[in-house]
């Protein structure tokens, strides 16, 4: 059915989109975001796989924290950007962490996009594209 007006629906009001200054406005593109996939130890490395995804414009880079975001490590980039798919990317840890390590991936976008530091609180799941942690003991 094709209607004149704004559909009402619980999906386009609720919960499919992004919260602005309060109103809902709907998911027309992705905000950038990546997170951990997959950790592996081999050959006395840990190497940490993770996937991203862009915004509005491509990916310029994607960076890794392993101390609580005190510093920043560049990831490598695993394969070539097609338009909106997953990007793979792999981080070594560094030989000197021990213990529970919390691994924060971060991806930056050309245009200056990049994944919040912390959650806005007005942000429901599809707009939520803050970095993930994930937690690993070594």
């Amino acid at each position: 059915i094709a209607i004149s007006k704004k559909f009402k629906g619980y999906f386009q009001q609720e919960y499919y989109g992004y919260r602005i200054n309060g109103e809902m406005v709907p998911v027309h593109e992705q905000r950038p975001k990546s997170m951990v996939i997959k950790v592996i130890k081999k050959r006395n490395e840990i190497r940490i796989f993770g996937v991203a995804w862009r915004g509005k414009s491509p990916i310029n880079r994607i960076e890794v924290s392993v101390d609580n975001m005190k510093t920043w490590n560049k990831a490598t980039i695993l394969c070539k950007e097609i338009d909106n798919s997953w990007l793979f990317w792999k981080f070594l840890l560094p030989k000197d962490c021990t213990g529970k390590i919390t691994i924060i991936p971060r991806v930056f976008c050309k245009n200056g996009d990049s994944q919040p530091l912390a959650p806005n609180k007005n942000t429901i799941p599809y707009g939520a594209n803050y970095v993930i942690r994930a937690d690993i003991i070594i």
